[in-house]
C-alpha cells in the first residue's frame, strides 16, 4: 500500500508552515490538509489561469 497521494498536486509544509503548489491548471478543487495526529481540515479553492490561489488551514 502506497502512502503518496492519488494526484499529482501535493506539498509538504516549509519550517514556517506554509505550502505552495505551482503548476496547476485553472479551475475548482477541493484540498485537503492531512496531519498525522490532528484532525485533517478541508477546504476549497478557485485557481485562475495565471494567477494564484491562497487556503488557510488552523490545526488546534
Amino acid at each position: 500500500m502506497s502512502s503518496l497521494p492519488r494526484t499529482p498536486y501535493f506539498a509538504k509544509i516549509k519550517a514556517d508552515g506554509s505550502f505552495e503548489i505551482k503548476d496547476v491548471p485553472p479551475g475548482k478543487y477541493k484540498i485537503k490538509a492531512w496531519h498525522g495526529f490532528l484532525k485533517n481540515q478541508k477546504g476549497k479553492v478557485t485557481v485562475e489561469a495565471g494567477g494564484t490561489a491562497t487556503v488557510d488551514f488552523t490545526f488546534k
